[in-house]
């Protein structure tokens, strides 16, 4: 797969060539992003891997993907991202947030590498987007969260690729129509579902074109009750919470080899911990599961 991206992605081999690890990053995250079907019922994800994306190598699923075998939500559309990084020599893992029953999200944390060592970042193939800052364009995934923890969430900023219409997966069956009908009544479709048959295993599906972009569908569809939650979980008003601050509630922190973002993980998590702990209702501390 890596010799084909490098055929295929325009700027990909000259951004390696350079050194630009921000426009590699941005390349294949854009690639991911254009790649995935979404799918909630995972269409034959069962078959394939035993519902664990992790078992597949990233050309597996691309092919699978390609031929509408298989379909994700965010969390394996991470893993997908982060296993594409890996084949470049990337260290990468994913980063698990959110408020259960409110709303929760799966992003991808990457190692770039600098003069002073690797520092780990943000990319989102859920959304082809990155976090920024006002007066930091490049931040690191640490700065994002301390940021996030000093209540200064208006400073960062979502910086998104180019924005297209997703394809969405249903299964031919009473699960599938199930979801095909949330999606319908939420307004995401963009044309009515077609039928077709998977390329591979001639399986039937219903697939179509939607909107999932953060601001136009996510926002639209969650934005009030993430902000609710936020209210109650922070103990401020829901007028001054920004969903950005969800990333506040780790369900499960990413774990990179190398040694010295090891270190800068567990020291984030301390920090998110204490921040936690010094909530004006303490019932509202999340349990942290090891990564």
């Amino acid at each position: 797969m890596k010799d084909v991206l490098l055929s295929r992605v325009p700027g990909l081999a000259d951004a390696l060539e350079g050194g630009d690890h921000h426009t590699v990053f941005a390349l294949l995250r854009e690639c991911v992003y254009r790649t995935v079907v979404w799918s909630n019922d995972g269409l034959l994800l069962q078959h394939y891997c035993g519902g664990d994306l992790r078992t597949l190598p990233a050309d597996e699923i691309a092919r699978l993907m390609a031929a509408r075998e298989i379909g994700v939500l965010c969390g394996d559309t991470s893993t997908f991202l982060a296993k594409v990084y890996t084949l470049f020599g990337y260290e990468a893992s994913r980063y698990y947030y959110g408020i259960p029953a409110v709303s929760e999200h799966v992003i991808t944390v990457v190692a770039l590498p600098t003069e002073s060592g690797l520092v780990p970042v943000i990319q989102d193939a859920t959304f082809n987007s990155t976090l920024v800052l006002k007066d930091a364009p490049e931040p690191s995934f640490v700065e994002v969260m301390d940021l996030l923890l000093a209540g200064r969430a208006a400073e960062v900023f979502l910086q998104k690729g180019i924005i297209e219409p997703r394809t969405i997966g249903f299964s031919d069956n009473p699960e599938g129509r199930a979801h095909l009908k949330v999606y319908r009544d939420t307004d995401i479709l963009l044309e009515e579902p077609r039928r077709i048959v998977s390329d591979v295993s001639g399986t039937p599906l219903l697939c179509a074109q939607g909107d999932l972009d953060y601001e136009s569908s996510y926002l639209r569809r969650h934005g009030g009750r993430v902000r609710a939650g936020l209210a109650r979980a922070l103990c401020k008003p829901e007028e001054e919470c920004q969903v950005l601050e969800l990333m506040l509630f780790p369900l499960r922190m990413p774990v990179l080899e190398d040694p010295s973002l090891h270190d800068l993980i567990e020291q984030l998590r301390q920090r998110i911990d204490d921040f936690h702990r010094r909530l004006c209702r303490p019932e509202t501390a999340v349990v942290h599961t090891p990564g």
